[in-house]
């Protein structure tokens, strides 16, 4: 697809539809990215990670391709480490190695 999500693969977390992709077998690696973006940052990494890990991007809470964040709402960062937590445990990649851009390495 022309924006970069077709075939993305859905993760119920928390209450939030997630999106995702992986590639490989190994290891887990996740990549999180950061505030003004979604998992197409990480769409380079993806099959040169996967060669050696279990490499997986997704689309944090509110990020597209995923809802987005109903108006006037908060946008703590709690919720999204509690996402990220229950996604790992929800694909079976945990215990994993981490990899953050931006606000998604905090």
């Amino acid at each position: 697809m022309r924006d970069g999500f077709g075939g993305v693969l859905r993760a119920q977390v928390n209450g939030a539809t997630l999106a995702y992709r992986e590639h490989g077998r190994g290891e887990p690696l996740v990549f999180v990215h950061g505030s003004a973006s979604d998992m197409r940052t990480w769409h380079h990494q993806l099959q040169g990670v996967g060669a050696s890990h279990r490499a997986i991007v997704y689309s944090r809470r509110y990020a597209r391709p995923n809802e987005p964040i109903p108006e006037g709402a908060d946008d703590p960062m709690l919720p999204h480490v509690d996402d990220l937590v229950s996604f790992m445990k929800g694909v079976d990649a945990a215990p994993a190695h981490l990899v953050g851009h931006s606000w998604g390495g905090f």
